[in-house]
């Protein structure tokens, strides 16, 4: 039984469906998002849209918009970036001569708003879970980018005990002690196609659990596919194109399984409650430098958005499908 999808049939995204996360995570006292990413989320027309019955995500370099010193430009274009750096070079609000200068290098800096992207998520207003007796299915039907810089992501971040001054937190605590699951994760040349949970504690108890990647020659990219996520109370599967690419189980059930050290925990936790489903590009960013040996500086991210071609960096989603059936019946019916 299906119970929520979005075929992005409709000229415009809905808002009853998806909300925005935007900025560089500052809001969460994470700069950056905790990945040192480079990107700025926005929900611009630039950045994401509906195009020809698809979700595009399109990231964005606006370093015609950042001419040095001059602090109107930005302040017009990006009033959030600007008192967040206005904030971070003048704290004692004293404007000083260099302030221009700095309030320049903030925002065309690691952290700033020169590159522009998109994250949205259901948060507030669809999230799921498994049931004893119930498997959930999570599809979607993408279609990647390609580029050096671009980390392209499905996922899902825990909704029950949310709160929205933290990103990530829920009934088990902060991150990961709460939960998270990637469904899809791929950056630059995107022939490596990586599923894994994050669980634990904070500090020395964070785990994460990677089924094998998946490789992909010469790209995931090339074409669409359908990348989807079977979840029970004690076990969960990805798959590309209906092939399994690997199995986690729970704690409560094998030994090396998923857990959380939080206090109020079960065998099962922490994915024993309520998620809410996320989308992104990212730019930059540990996970993708990871899987390159080029340097992913401002240039290189630059590069990519200024010189390959507009329709190779944009995301295009097709669909997303949530559907439920019980345990034991054949198939996950429309």
């Amino acid at each position: 039984m299906t119970v929520w999808q979005d075929d992005f049939d409709e000229s415009v995204i809905d808002s009853n469906k998806w909300s925005f996360q935007e900025t560089n995570g500052a809001q969460y006292g994470i700069m950056g998002w905790g990945n040192n990413e480079r990107q700025w989320y926005t929900n611009r027309s630039d950045n994401v849209r509906v195009e020809n019955g698809n979700l595009i995500i399109e990231p964005k370099d606006w370093g015609e918009v950042f001419v040095k010193g001059d602090q109107r430009v930005i302040k017009e274009q990006f009033p959030e970036c600007y008192n967040t750096c206005k904030q971070r070079c003048d704290p004692n609000n004293t404007n000083p001569d260099w302030l221009g200068d700095c309030i320049y290098q903030c925002s065309n800096g690691d952290f700033g708003c020169r590159f522009t992207s998109t994250r949205m998520r259901t948060y507030k207003k669809f999230s799921v879970m498994p049931e004893k007796n119930k498997e959930v299915r999570v599809a979607a039907r993408i279609k990647l980018p390609r580029g050096n810089g671009l980390w392209p992501a499905l996922w899902m971040l825990p909704e029950t005990g949310a709160t929205d001054d933290c990103s990530g937190c829920g009934s088990y605590g902060g991150w990961p002690s709460s939960g998270e699951i990637d469904i899809l994760e791929a950056a630059n040349d995107m022939n490596k196609v990586i599923t894994t949970i994050h669980y634990g504690g904070p500090g020395s108890d964070w785990r994460n659990a990677s089924n094998p990647v998946k490789i992909v020659e010469p790209s995931a990219a090339d074409d669409w596919h359908v990348y989807a996520f079977e979840w029970t109370t004690t076990s969960m599967k990805w798959f590309m194109d209906d092939e399994l690419l690997g199995t986690q189980y729970s704690k409560g059930v094998s030994d090396g399984g998923w857990y959380s050290t939080a206090s109020n925990a079960g065998p099962h936790s922490p994915f024993d409650t309520d998620f809410h489903i996320m989308l992104n590009v990212a730019l930059g960013g540990g996970f993708a430098q990871s899987l390159t040996d080029v340097p992913l500086s401002t240039e290189e991210i630059a590069k990519t958005l200024n010189d390959l071609p507009k329709e190779q960096i944009k995301m295009k989603v097709d669909y997303i499908r949530v559907q439920t059936k019980i345990i034991g019946e054949d198939g996950f019916q429309t």
